[in-house]
């Protein structure tokens, strides 16, 4: 009975022998991949870690106005906001900032004067602009916005079109010029003026009197100035290093309008501040 039973135990492993030997390298290779796979699997159930049986909370939170389950959520209301404009309210003067000059659109929206989408972007752009560097001459503002549409040389007709979008409370007409003023800026009682930096370009034509006056006051307060001294010394807050005819006359005009207000004192030959 046992010599039987060796006999078939050796013919059977003899058989499994052959059978191993008559496969390809290729169905081998395909065994084992499947062999590892068993066993990959089986791995990771044992190491699988158990879910509790309650799930976690869910968190949930709002991003502007919409209801999220998320986490983290970005609050896009925490983000600053963007600040105002700098202003100088006390005569102590701070730079010059310009506004921003990137494309509006293209030169043939200029001469769509009855489109109100066109009329609503050059409108945007005024108020921008009056925000960052107004009190700012009227035709100024009108000549550089009208650039933002790919011009370098602005025709009368697109200016006046530009001119036609600014909203009418924000000008200011005196003798001495039209100019735009931010809302939150009253020119009767601002004392601020703007230092112009290098490369760019400010005539004294281009700036307000009261800005101008407000130069003059600070140039002279605790001390006294004779008239030519004065005047220097306000050009050269402008960054303006040539006293021509045209410039001198409208430093003149200022200094004039100082002293009918009582913001510029004259005694004898100097000049000091006033109220």
């Amino acid at each position: 009975m046992r010599d039987a039973a060796l006999a078939k135990e050796a013919e059977a492993r003899a058989i499994a022998i052959a059978e191993a030997e008559a496969r390809t390298p290729e169905e081998l290779v395909v065994e084992n991949l499947e062999v590892l796979a068993d066993l990959s699997f089986a791995k990771d159930e044992s190491e699988q870690v158990r879910v509790p049986d309650t799930a976690p909370e869910d968190r949930h939170e709002f991003v502007t106005g919409v209801a999220t389950t998320t986490t983290p959520t970005i609050h896009f209301d925490d983000a600053p906001a963007p600040s105002p404009a700098e202003r100088d309210w006390h005569g102590r003067g701070i730079a010059y900032t310009c506004a921003p000059t990137t494309p509006l659109g293209e030169r043939d929206d200029l001469d769509r004067v009855h489109s109100t989408s066109v009329r609503q972007i050059i409108t945007d752009a005024v108020r921008e602009t009056v925000e960052i560097e107004g009190p700012i001459l009227l035709e100024r503002l009108a000549r550089d916005v009208a650039r933002r549409f790919g011009f370098d040389r602005v025709s009368a007709v697109r200016r006046d079109f530009v001119i036609d979008c600014v909203p009418n409370d924000l000008i200011a007409t005196t003798s001495l010029g039209s100019f735009v003023w931010p809302r939150q800026i009253d020119r009767t009682n601002w004392r601020g003026f703007r230092t112009t930096p290098d490369g760019v370009t400010r005539p004294v034509s281009e700036i307000a009197p009261e800005e101008i006056l407000n130069a003059m006051h600070a140039t002279c307060e605790g001390r006294e100035l004779d008239v030519e001294a004065l005047i220097r010394e306000t050009l050269a807050i402008f960054n303006q290093r040539r006293l021509t005819g045209p410039t001198r006359e409208r430093l003149e005009e200022c200094l004039d309008l100082g002293l009918r207000s009582g913001r510029l004192i004259q005694l004898g030959s100097v000049i000091r501040s006033g109220i």
